[in-house]
């Protein structure tokens, strides 16, 4: 199947497509991307990731809801944004489907948003953003800092050709030399 199944868009779509600098929304967000602010993101660092391709600098600060749901709810069997909305937002109302349309997981994620701002405050949740924890095996929902070395080497080594967030940040535990490019990219995403 291809993406456009997912989200509706075409290879035709994006021939005639503005550049992301020339667009009513990046406008907007440049006007908003301050120190004072924040961005609400679900799964951030790849958020972060094609922002950081587009050479876009992000002076805000951010609320992951990804990592804020993997610190509040341990037990969810799902962290996907259409799982956790369903679980903790509308759990008695009509199920959301997630349509992968960005107006659509806005408006859904400021929900999702307004439901954890019930329990903690901005600031609360911008420091579970920050905490790096485990997606996956027998450490997940564990924070990477915590566990010993053989896990962080057998970790590193498995996604060696990886330079995912999570790959990056084993390497700085195990303060492995980086590359250029991943010095950049660790800087960016506030890694080191």
């Amino acid at each position: 199947e291809s993406v456009s199944t997912y989200n509706g868009i075409q290879n035709s779509d994006l021939e005639t497509a503005k550049k992301i600098k020339e667009t009513e929304t990046y406008l907007m967000f440049d006007k908003y991307n301050k120190p004072d602010n924040i961005v609400v993101i679900h799964n951030s660092w790849f958020d972060m990731y094609m922002l950081y391709l587009s050479h876009i600098q992000i002076n805000c600060k951010i609320v992951d809801t990804l990592n804020c749901a993997r610190c509040l709810y341990p037990e969810s069997e799902s962290y996907k944004l259409e799982h956790l909305l369903n679980k903790y937002v509308h759990h008695d109302e009509k199920q959301v489907v997630q349509k992968h349309r960005a107006i659509d997981d806005c408006y859904e994620l400021l929900k999702l948003y307004k439901y954890m701002l019930n329990e903690y405050d901005e600031e609360s949740l911008i420091r579970l953003t920050m905490k790096r924890i485990v997606p996956f095996g027998k450490h997940k929902g564990k924070l990477w800092k915590n566990l010993d070395a053989s896990y962080l080497k057998w970790a590193h080594n498995k996604f060696l050709d990886q330079n995912s967030p999570d790959q990056l940040y084993v390497k700085t535990l195990l303060k492995l030399p980086m590359c250029e490019q991943q010095m950049k990219l660790a800087t960016y995403l506030k890694i080191i």
